[in-house]
């Protein structure tokens, strides 16, 4: 395929938003090639090549989309994924698969990405400010950039992996120059975001530490040698790739896109905590909230009896206070969920669960906070799914352990029926599944 022929072809982010009457897929399947969209397709519309790692009925035929996309390409001339390109397929595949990446890992701040309202021009007031999301073409080439800086360093044998000073240096130089000329300057709790960001991303050596392969059931991958195999693309790896490869005007060009979501995250964070510290004090007191940032409701849920094990192992019946919060943040308002399970975290010891609303697609996501007992967790989802079948998408890897949410409707399963679960009623279910 010559380059003229790969500029011509389209390139669309889009989802099924029903599984029987698909008019997207029909309109677009038969001359596409689909990458992620799932085993199911709708309608009858058979793309030209459809690239997903998951079988029908459940379970992987590969470990990731990416992974499915280079057996593609190698395997009918026996050629060999060169090692710099594997070494990132792997990565790709081990977190697709176990998940576990990185906080500051590229494909965290990615995803929040694509909710991000990027500020484009700063208005005399808030509202004459000019935000908008980026394109898929646009966020198409910081990926790219991306990943092509670390196959290069890779293929230079640059130490990208060791060398956690020259990725501390051109992350805090590459921090410095965004704050300076950020649109955000001024904004309320700027200069708290700023060296909140700073201090988290300033000393890479720790992060280095951390940031290992996932390895199934727990634990990291190693190497021959006995190693932990890091994880490349974490953003201090990423910026000094980015700085060697492209120099430092085109390593800012591309960082100012990680930079900017994560001080919006941390903004968006600051206001909504605010916000959720207007609710009643009093660990027994329900009641509601509203700003400009959304709506927040919270459900009081009292002698909850807990079965606990004791520091000389006999168990007994401990009383607890359970908070249910239902929140709907208004639009370009994101990750308002983990500002809600924080603010349980801290303020109630972890029990309580979050009902998250877009109240635009009508969407919801059920997050546990962290003390809540994986048992009473699991009868909570499995009265949900048998309340409202069809509904509900349960991620849990069938292996014990349920994950920490289950949703009604995402981008990839938009054509679910809309739950009619409100903050009381989840509120009742958790009370049922404690009795």
């Amino acid at each position: 395929m010559n380059a003229a022929t790969r500029e011509s072809i389209d390139f669309i982010e889009a989802s099924i938003y029903s599984q029987t009457s698909d008019l997207g897929a029909q309109k677009l399947w038969p001359d596409a090639a689909v990458f992620g969209i799932g085993a199911s397709i709708a309608c009858g519309a058979t793309p030209v090549l459809l690239f997903d790692e998951h079988a029908a009925g459940g379970g992987r035929y590969s470990p990731s989309c990416t992974s499915a996309v280079a057996d593609f390409l190698v395997r009918p001339n026996g050629a060999s994924v060169p090692p710099s390109f594997a070494q990132v397929f792997r990565e790709v595949s081990a977190i697709d698969s176990f998940g576990r990446a990185h906080q500051q890992h590229i494909g965290n701040i990615i995803k929040t990405m694509h909710n991000a309202r990027f500020l484009l021009k700063k208005g005399i007031q808030p509202k004459d400010d000019i935000r908008d999301t980026l394109t898929p073409y646009w966020k198409r080439a910081v990926i790219q950039a991306c990943l092509a800086a670390v196959v290069w360093a890779l293929e230079e044998h640059l130490d990208i992996v060791r060398d956690s000073t020259s990725a501390s240096a051109a992350t805090k130089a590459s921090m410095r120059r965004y704050f300076q000329a950020s649109l955000h300057r001024g904004a309320r709790g700027f200069d708290e975001a700023m060296h909140r960001i700073q201090s988290l991303y300033g000393d890479q050596a720790k992060v280095f530490q951390q940031a290992s392969l996932p390895a199934p059931g727990g634990g990291a991958q190693r190497d021959a040698s006995g190693n932990e195999i890091p994880q490349l693309m974490v953003l201090g790896r990423v910026c000094r790739a980015l700085n060697e490869a492209w120099g430092p005007m085109v390593a800012d060009a591309v960082m100012m896109h990680f930079w900017e979501v994560e001080l919006q995250r941390e903004l968006n964070f600051r206001a909504f905590a605010a916000a959720l510290d207007s609710l009643p004090a009093g660990a027994d007191q329900p009641g509601h909230t509203a700003s400009e940032l959304g709506r927040v409701r919270k459900e009081v849920i009292k002698g909850v009896r807990w079965q606990e094990q004791s520091r000389h192992r006999s168990s007994s019946k401990v009383e607890h206070t359970v908070w249910v919060l239902s929140v709907t943040p208004r639009s370009g308002v994101f990750n308002a969920h983990q500002v809600a399970l924080n603010f349980i975290n801290t303020k109630n010891n972890g029990l309580g669960l979050v009902l998250l609303e877009d109240g635009v697609l009508g969407t919801k996501t059920v997050f546990r906070a962290q003390s809540i007992p994986e048992p009473i967790w699991r009868s909570v989802m499995d009265e949900l799914l048998g309340r409202e079948p069809g509904c509900w998408y349960d991620a849990s890897s069938g292996k014990g352990v349920s994950a920490p949410f289950l949703s009604n409707g995402n981008k990839a399963h938009q054509y679910v029926p809309r739950s009619g679960i409100d903050c009381q009623a989840l509120a009742s279910v958790v009370a049922r599944a404690s009795a």
